[in-house]
C-alpha cells in the first residue's frame, strides 16, 4: 500500500481496529471510502457491526472469509449483502485440493457509485 500511495497521492491507506474508538474518528473523517476490505473478528455480530459502518460509505467493499466453514457467521453476512439490492457482488472461492472450503473474497461494488472511465 506505501508503494500505490507514492503513485497516487490522493490515496490514503488505514489500518484501524474496529472495536476501537479508533474507528468512529475515522469514519467521521472521510465522507467516503473507495474501498473496504473487512477482515474481521471471524464474528458475524462484529462483521455485521463494519458493514452497516461503512455500507453507505464505500464505494466498494470486500469481504474476507466469506466461504471458510470455521466462520459461518461471515457466510450469512455475505449473504445478506448479495441480496441488497444496492450493489453487484462477485466472489472468488476457488479452494486449494483437497482442502477447504476455507477463505473466500467477497466484493461488493455499489451501484451507480463508481465512474466510467
Amino acid at each position: 500500500m506505501t508503494e500505490y500511495m507514492r503513485l497516487n497521492v490522493r490515496a490514503t491507506f488505514e489500518c484501524v481496529n474496529t472495536q476501537s474508538p479508533d474507528f468512529e474518528t475515522l469514519l467521521d473523517r472521510f465522507p467516503s471510502f473507495d474501498l473496504v476490505f473487512i477482515d474481521s473478528h471471524h464474528e458475524e455480530s462484529h462483521c455485521r457491526r463494519e458493514l452497516a459502518a461503512v455500507r453507505d460509505k464505500a464505494k466498494m467493499i470486500a469481504l474476507h472469509d466469506i466461504s471458510n466453514v470455521n466462520c459461518p457467521g461471515i457466510a450469512r453476512v455475505w449473504e445478506d449483502l448479495k441480496s441488497m439490492e444496492s450493489f453487484h457482488c462477485y466472489e472468488f472461492t476457488d479452494q486449494y485440493e483437497g482442502m477447504g472450503p476455507y477463505m473466500g473474497i467477497g466484493l461488493a461494488v455499489a451501484k451507480g457509485r463508481l465512474s466510467s472511465g
